[in-house]
């Protein structure tokens, strides 16, 4: 997978990408062997991933809400729980991260230099411009989800064809019940 991380709603687990971890090694020419065992490298690990647990946990906390205030729409698709997927929860997401990580280097301006290179230019770009700034650059990754806006019409097009058919069905019923 390309992503750093990511939230499981099914098994309600966090993961990170274990090319994050190969990064902060090279970063730090050690190796995993290394890194574990030192409790201060372990910290420095910690450190260097936080930006990307803010991120994946803002997915979680959008599972939850979504949940608890029933816009829970796939819940009966194959057993998996979640709301439609739109690009406002990546932006909110990345904008999570972006502030968190920005929080930091106000109070350490060394932090930027503590966290991956992509982590940091969010943060950056974040400073400079706020959440257009991070969602003007992360919506050509994400090309293939809908905003809101895009997510809803699709939601009522499919609402629409499903009547469409029901009607059909329903004519059929009434005119010729044998062919049901």
């Amino acid at each position: 997978a390309n992503a750093l991380g990511w939230w499981d709603s099914s098994d309600k687990t966090t993961t990170v990408n274990t090319k994050m971890v190969d990064e902060f090694c090279a970063k730090n020419k050690i190796t995993p062997a290394q890194m574990m065992a030192s409790e201060a490298r372990m910290k420095d690990l910690a450190t260097y991933i936080a930006p990307n647990f803010v991120h994946e946990t803002t997915h979680q906390r959008q599972t939850a809400w979504t949940k608890a205030n029933g816009l829970d729409f796939k819940k009966y698709a194959g057993g998996v729980t979640a709301a439609p997927y739109q690009m406002e929860m990546e932006t909110e997401s990345f904008s999570m991260q972006s502030a968190f990580s920005a929080e930091k280097a106000k109070k350490d301006p060394s932090y930027l230099g503590k966290i991956s290179w992509s982590h940091a230019a969010n943060a950056q770009k974040f400073m400079e411009d706020g959440v257009d700034a991070i969602r003007t650059d992360k919506s050509p990754l994400y090309s293939g989800i809908d905003s809101m806006e895009g997510s809803a019409a699709r939601e009522l097009q499919q609402a629409r064809a499903a009547a469409v058919y029901l009607k059909s069905l329903e004519d059929k019923n009434r005119t010729n019940p044998a062919a049901m």
